[in-house]
């Protein structure tokens, strides 16, 4: 077997006779009312995502399977104008993204479609499923998900694509009117890794940047596409060439100097096909420690968190091979490279094709790693930090498989507690389940969840810091804006006697709590 230019589909090792999802059952948890649901035909990739769509404050569930886009209440029924078709006949491999992108004031949902890499489209949907003026957009045949960004600081957000186009991967960046923006598209030297783009400062001059690849080489531009000094960046670790396939990157301050790294993926284009990890800075520097090696090619993005505790930010990935045997290695390394206690995990899982989340999942006060398999009906797997597995897991998701899917993590109806959403592909019958999962006993801490759905937020712009993804706690929705619901969320809160409302931290609800709520929502989130 070789990698060439073409990108390789990650075959699901599938089984006969898959029936109709059970529910979905681990310790602490219970499948909402309404729940599963059975969506299709066709497969999703990579998850969904949970946002506010409408005037309540419960969180809905947005989630793309083949060419339909689905807006789910927490009770299974449809948000009005939904589903939507998109492209008939296109695919999606990729999550959508949410956030303002036409500066209405409003978040919009941003998805892509592909047909065999070659063509495809890039949409805006209000949240009454109706398109945004000057969309759908060609830009060639884009893979995975579309990062948001506000490159020019107008307090609108950019779209950012990798596709491919006339047979070579170019940069775009779409207004919230579909017109790209000045400087863009940016022509790179290949076809498309079909990474999506990490969008963040990192160099620390307080504007964003935008890391992106082919499929072999890393490049980073600033807002207006100009190439930053230092790049691209080749990856060729003792000679052999490297190719970057679904390998979006990460940005996260490993060091703590202010500036953020750039962490990604690769695979040996030629046998054997082991999987390495890099870590660069802004000028393009491989940081020392890195590239480390895994066994397998690797086919996922990093997922970057504080693991063990220690107050230090680690990198979790998982490789993949293409036999059904449990064979994938499951690493974990500290910002040095180091891999730590209990790491890695071998003998459990067949391959890694999504994201790691990682959570605090069993409210014992430290994080856990979730993870998926490609063979035909199997669970979420879920591990300790130090490698061992959670008691009571892993999660069945029906008689499906959670190939490919990151379930997303939150406190979704504004309880103050742990929920899950979480999907599974059964290819048997081209369809895809879909669960809500809600805890009544885990209390749901947002940095405890550092690693909380694909690309790390809704924006999927790979921006892995914990405090700038974590939500501010008078944000109760758990929208990115403060309003009158969050207040509404907070008086049922009080009213039902929930400790969640307890604010000043005194273990009573009293009037002392309506005043620190209010004083931190005028002071706003920053």
């Amino acid at each position: 077997m070789s990698f060439n230019h073409t990108h390789r589909c990650c075959c699901l090792l599938l089984a006969a006779g898959l029936a109709t999802p059970a529910l979905a059952q681990v310790p602490g948890f219970e499948t909402r009312d309404g729940w599963p649901l059975i969506l299709g035909p066709g497969p999703s990739v990579d998850g969904g995502m949970m946002v506010n769509m409408d005037a309540d404050p419960e969180l809905e569930m947005v989630h793309v399977v083949q060419d339909q886009l689905h807006a789910l209440n927490l009770d299974g029924t449809n948000v009005p104008g939904f589903p939507r078709l998109l492209t008939a006949g296109h695919g999606t491999f990729g999550a959508p993204a949410f956030g303002d992108v036409d500066g209405d004031g409003e978040d919009e949902i941003v998805v892509q479609t592909f047909f065999f890499g070659i063509r495809g489209n890039v949409f805006a949907i209000n949240k009454d499923g109706s398109t945004v003026p000057g969309f759908p957009v060609s830009v060639g045949g884009p893979f995975k998900s579309p990062a948001l960004a506000d490159l020019d600081g107008d307090g609108d957000l950019e779209i950012l694509v990798n596709a491919n186009s006339g047979g070579v991967a170019q940069l775009s960046a779409l207004e919230g009117d579909g017109t790209q923006r000045a400087g863009f598209p940016v022509v790179l030297d290949d076809i498309s890794s079909g990474a999506s783009p990490a969008v963040g400062d990192i160099n620390g001059d307080g504007q964003p940047e935008i890391v992106v690849s082919s499929f072999y080489t890393v490049y980073a531009f600033d807002a207006d596409g100009n190439t930053l000094a230092g790049f691209p960046y080749t990856p060729a670790d003792g000679g052999t060439i490297q190719t970057l396939n679904y390998n979006s990157a990460g940005l996260a301050d490993l060091d703590g100097d202010g500036a953020r790294e750039i962490v990604f993926a690769t695979t040996n284009e030629v046998d054997p096909f082991t999987g390495r990890v890099y870590v660069l800075d802004f000028a393009g520097n491989l940081r020392p420690g890195w590239p480390t090696t895994t066994e397998f090619s690797i086919f996922t993005p990093p997922s970057i968190a504080d693991i063990d505790g220690d107050g230090n930010l680690d990198i979790a990935i998982g490789d993949r091979t293409l036999t059904p045997a449990p064979l994938a290695n499951i690493q974990v390394w500290d910002r040095d490279g180091v891999p730590l206690p209990g790491w890695p995990v071998t003998g459990v899982v067949g391959a890694v094709h999504a994201q790691i989340m990682v959570a605090d999942v069993d409210g014992d006060g430290a994080v856990e790693l979730l993870v998926d398999d490609n063979t035909a009906v199997t669970p979420l797997y879920g591990f300790n930090h130090d490698g061992t597995p959670i008691s009571g897991w892993p999660l069945p998701v029906g008689t499906a498989s959670s190939f490919q899917q990151s379930p997303t993590i939150g406190d979704f109806d504004g309880d103050g507690f742990l929920d899950l959403s979480v999907s599974g592909n059964d290819q048997i019958n081209n369809q895809t389940y879909l669960f809500q999962l809600a805890s009544d006993s885990i209390v749901y801490d947002s940095a405890l969840a550092p690693v909380r759905t694909y690309q790390y937020n809704v924006r999927r712009d790979g921006v892995a810091d914990v405090l700038e993804a974590a939500p501010c706690r008078v944000d109760i929705d758990g929208d990115g804006e403060l309003t009158i619901f969050d207040f509404l969320a907070f008086q049922n809160e009080f009213d039902a006697g929930d400790l969640a409302a307890d604010f000043d931290g005194d273990g009573e609800l009293t009037i002392f709590d309506f005043l620190t709520f209010q004083n931190e929502f005028d002071a706003g989130c920053e």
